[in-house]
C-alpha cells in the first residue's frame, strides 16, 4: 500500500468520479470500492490510535482520504442528482457514515492532525449541503417537513440523503465536461 500510494490515490479519485456515472452498475461498484477503502482505513486507525509514521499503511490511507475528501463529497452529492439516484442512497449513506465515523475516531486520537471533523465540515460546505440543510430547518420550511430528522445515526443520514436525492430528482443538472471534471479531480 505504501509503495502504491499514488496509484491508490488516483484509483480513489477515479472511483469518486465513476460514482456519478449514469450506468447504475458502474456507479454502485465505484461507491462499493470507496466504502471498502473506508473500512480498511477505519481498521488501521482502530488498531493503532497513536498516529504511526507517514510510511505506514494506515497513514497512507488516511492521507489519501484527507486529500481526496472535497472531490469525494462533491461527486457523492452529484451522483445523487442523476438518474437512478435513489438506488445509490443506501450505499452513499453507508459510505458517508463510515467517513463520519473515521473523522470522529481521528478527532479523539493522534490522527487528528491528518483528518478530523473540521475536514468533513469543510468538504460539506464546499458542496453547499450545509446551507441547503439549514434552509430546510428554518422558518416555514421546518413546518413543511415535520419529523424531518427524527431517528438515530445511519437512519438519519440515510433519510437526509434520500430526501436530497428525491428533492433534486427532476432538477436539470448543469452539463459538466467530463474531461474538465477529471482534470479538476486530478490536479
Amino acid at each position: 500500500i505504501v509503495a502504491s500510494r499514488s496509484l491508490l490515490e488516483l484509483s480513489f479519485q477515479k472511483a469518486a468520479i465513476c460514482s456519478t456515472a449514469m450506468h447504475q452498475g458502474a456507479a454502485l461498484v465505484a461507491i462499493s470500492y470507496m466504502s471498502c477503502f473506508f473500512d480498511a482505513s477505519l481498521t488501521d486507525v482502530l488498531e493503532s490510535p497513536e498516529c504511526p509514521s507517514d510510511e505506514s499503511r494506515g497513514a497512507v490511507l488516511v492521507q489519501i482520504l484527507a486529500r481526496c475528501g472535497e472531490g469525494l463529497m462533491f461527486n457523492v452529492f452529484y451522483a445523487l442528482l442523476g438518474v437512478s439516484a435513489l438506488s445509490r442512497v443506501h450505499k452513499s449513506a453507508t459510505m458517508l457514515q463510515k467517513l463520519a465515523a473515521l473523522c470522529s475516531l481521528c478527532e479523539r486520537t493522534m490522527w487528528k492532525g491528518i483528518l478530523c471533523w473540521d475536514s468533513l465540515c469543510g468538504w460539506l460546505q464546499t458542496t453547499d449541503a450545509a446551507s441547503d440543510y439549514l434552509h430546510s430547518r428554518t422558518g416555514d420550511n421546518c413546518r413543511n417537513h415535520p419529523g424531518y430528522m427524527q431517528g438515530k445515526g445511519g437512519r438519519t443520514l440515510k433519510r437526509v440523503i434520500r430526501d436530497f436525492a428525491e428533492s433534486h430528482r427532476n432538477v436539470p443538472t448543469p452539463y459538466i465536461d467530463s474531461r474538465w471534471s477529471c482534470r479538476q479531480q486530478l490536479s
